[in-house]
């Protein structure tokens, strides 16, 4: 906790909302919208909304997730020895000793799946939400880039 300086960071931001942002989505049949807790500070205002389209959106989105990760599995599978000890180093001049391995345990992967999957639907949801309450309730901030991404993504009709 204190390399990462989570506990600065995220000091007065709003812990349950931050569970509820990464939330997945449970059910596809059960799209009702998200309602996000109020602001400790102020019980009494109102609720913020993640709306059902977001949901739909977010839950056709992970999904995706699978399919790219077998991708990366395979081209792993499949690459050179040489190559997956660059690619473990932390140098560009040189190679660690051994290479980069994919997480052996099945159950370990579908944890590292699933991690990956709460931290996008986390992004999407706080990306959704208007930027003065998105960075006074969350301490989350989004670059023009990083935004520009998640637009991108967002917005694409598939």
């Amino acid at each position: 906790m204190e390399r990462t300086k989570w506990n600065t960071t995220y000091d007065v931001a709003s812990r349950p909302l931050l569970q509820t942002l990464a939330s997945i989505p449970k059910h596809q049949s059960r799209l009702e919208a998200l309602q996000l807790p109020s602001n400790s500070e102020n019980p009494t205002a109102s609720m913020l909304i993640s709306a059902k389209d977001h949901k739909r959106k977010i839950t056709a989105i992970l999904p995706v997730v699978d399919i790219i990760l077998d991708q990366y599995e395979e081209t792993i599978q499949q690459t050179g020895y040489r190559l997956l000890q660059w690619l473990r180093s932390n140098s560009l001049d040189s190679c660690y000793p051994r290479p980069f391995k994919l997480v052996g345990r099945a159950a370990s992967r579908r944890r590292y799946r699933r991690t990956f999957k709460q931290f996008l639907t986390f992004i999407f949801r706080s990306f959704q939400l208007p930027s003065t309450i998105g960075h006074e309730r969350t301490r989350l901030h989004f670059t023009e880039a990083q935004t520009a991404a998640l637009r991108e993504v967002w917005d694409h009709k598939a």
